[in-house]
């Protein structure tokens, strides 16, 4: 099992990274790397990194990022995808990966294996797996990694990063979290959701028809093309019902 870890300046995680459940970090330093805001410069420098390791199977987080390059990282490599995945284990009999995603919406869910072919490349849904505790005695080989990268990859270009600052608990940490739909009928009810989400001491969510509306914003959506969650408590208002909710 390898780590792999790409950015600029990376002593300190690249020594974090080694108190993992993980036999070798992998380190690829580059400066074009140290904004973090080109899908383009990841892509080209995971598939210097799969083709010179040659790995039997890439787990890819399904990230913002992730998600962009897991699908271009396994086209370039000319091997299949399974995206969005909530499971997945070994086949006995073949050694493949065996995984299960959602379909069809998140209506059915689905069990699939891969080819022969390697690399076996997975995007894997946040948060299904509970983290690992780090291990300070244990002590994986770092392995620096070289890449050639040069600013003519970037064909899209990060023109501005706008922050916003986050009141209480994140969505995606909340133990709790109250969440509005089409339902409610307008912007003016989520002041009422925020009371009883401060009572309740979680985060406020929404769906994505409520987000389109212009009643909440974009960061707040959840589902399919929003945040993964796994509160212990989840309270819907005004919600259709959809298979992910």
């Amino acid at each position: 099992r390898a780590l792999v870890v790409l950015g600029a300046d990376l002593n300190e995680l690249s020594k974090t990274a080694t108190s993992l459940d993980v036999d070798e970090v992998y380190v690829v330093e580059h400066r074009l790397l140290l904004e973090q805001t080109s899908e383009d410069l990841f892509v080209a420098a995971l598939e210097q990194v799969c083709r010179q390791t040659e790995p039997r199977v890439v787990l890819i987080g399904r990230t913002f990022l992730g998600r962009d390059v897991g699908p271009r990282l396994a086209y370039r490599l000319g091997v299949g995808v399974a995206q969005d995945c909530i499971g997945l284990k070994q086949n006995e009999d073949s050694g493949r990966v065996v995984v299960t995603r959602p379909v069809y919406g998140g209506n059915a869910v689905a069990t699939m294996a891969f080819g022969q072919q390697n690399p076996q490349v997975v995007i894997v849904r946040p948060r299904i797996y509970e983290s690992v505790e780090k291990d300070v005695s244990r002590n994986s080989e770092i392995i620096p990694l070289t890449v050639n990268l040069d600013s003519s990859m970037m064909k899209v270009r990060h023109i501005e990063r706008v922050k916003s600052e986050v009141e209480g608990v994140r969505l995606e940490d909340a133990q709790v979290v109250v969440a509005g739909g089409r339902g409610i009928g307008g912007p003016e009810p989520f002041s009422q959701l925020s009371e009883l989400a401060d009572i309740l001491g979680g985060a406020v969510g929404a769906s994505r028809a409520a987000c389109d509306a212009g009643w909440a914003d974009h960061s707040l959506q959840i589902g399919l093309t929003g945040a993964t969650i796994t509160p212990d408590l989840y309270v819907t208002v005004g919600i259709s019902g959809a298979s992910q909710h």
